[in-house]
């Protein structure tokens, strides 16, 4: 209905903190919380009744413990959900890892009270909240945008460039892709360009999430 609020899912572990982080989404008043999960398997029983949350808050802890696993149940019973990940600052590279899977946000929850206000602005509207990263490598890494997730799930690919992605995910350097596929370096780059192009995916967490997206993965 006309002037509804976004809905928002909370996912932690920690009962105190997700009930703190509860009354601060309450006490917002932007937003209306419709479910509370301790963990990733009750999560995904209040998404079956019928929770479909347009937010969704969850640990750090939690997003490492299901990884890909988590992000691949998201796209394909959640996915127009935007992911703001909760915890203690994480050094750069699992921050990568984060964007890698999915996520759109990360706030330290130290911050949790005083900024949670704009980092679920920032993700509802659309964009990324990684204060800890340097903006190039936003730039670099940010995966493709939610509006085309239908498209690039059924957009037919060579089987070669399915191959390619689910080589990729795996986290291999280009040569090693390469040397698996028995193809040369410069052909690898001509997989990587055209699906880069055509699906707007930006460098390899782009590449990532398309193969998610895909279900090229489990």
């Amino acid at each position: 209905m006309p002037g509804a609020l976004p809905t928002l899912a909370l996912l932690h572990e920690q009962t105190l903190l997700r009930s703190a982080v509860a009354r601060s989404i309450n006490e917002l008043g932007r937003y209306t919380l419709i479910a509370e999960a301790a963990d990733a398997a009750a999560f995904k029983r209040a998404v079956a009744v019928g929770a479909l949350p347009e937010l969704l808050i969850v640990s750090l802890d939690v997003a490492l413990a299901n990884s890909s696993a988590l992000l691949h149940w998201m796209v394909q019973h959640v996915s127009s959900a935007r992911i703001l990940v909760l915890g203690t600052c994480p050094p750069p590279a699992v921050l990568l890892n984060l964007l890698c899977w999915g996520a759109h946000g990360f706030l330290q929850v130290e911050q949790a009270h005083e900024r949670l206000c704009l980092a679920l602005e920032h993700i509802h509207q659309h964009a990324l909240h990684f204060p800890d990263l340097p903006r190039e490598q936003l730039r670099a890494l940010r995966p493709p945008m939610d509006e085309v997730a239908q498209q690039l799930l059924h957009e037919p690919i060579t089987e070669r460039q399915a191959e390619f992605l689910r080589l990729v995910a795996t986290g291999l350097p280009y040569a090693a892709i390469a040397k698996r596929m028995d193809v040369s370096v410069s052909r690898v780059h001509q997989y990587r360009d055209a699906l880069c192009e055509r699906f707007s995916a930006m460098g390899k967490a782009g590449l990532v999430r398309l193969a998610f997206l895909r279900g090229l993965v489990a």
